[in-house]
């Protein structure tokens, strides 16, 4: 019966852990970033070209497979953080 108890509660929490954690990516997607931050140049991109994030701590990069494996943005402070950066908003988001 406490095998029984375990494996209820372990499944209870990682559905609730789970949860958490859908709910922060949904927030993080359909939030607003300022212009000139990593998080910004990160959403644009990914708005138009497939992408490849690294992360190690707050330190971050964009890399982009389609233009050669290109890094096209990175930061020291996360998303909030100032890119690196300097990405042709036009042209990208003219498709040509």
């Amino acid at each position: 019966m406490k095998v029984y108890g375990i494996i209820v509660l372990s499944f209870l929490t990682s559905l609730f852990l789970g949860g958490c954690n859908l709910c922060t990516r949904q927030n993080e997607k359909t939030k607003t970033m300022k212009k000139g931050t990593f998080g910004y140049d990160k959403q644009f991109l990914n708005k138009h070209l497939q992408t490849i994030e690294l992360k190690n701590g707050d330190a971050a990069l964009v890399i982009v497979p389609e233009f050669q494996g290109r890094v096209m943005t990175s930061s020291c402070e996360g998303d909030e953080g100032f890119s690196f950066g300097w990405i042709n908003y036009d042209l990208i988001s003219s498709q040509k």
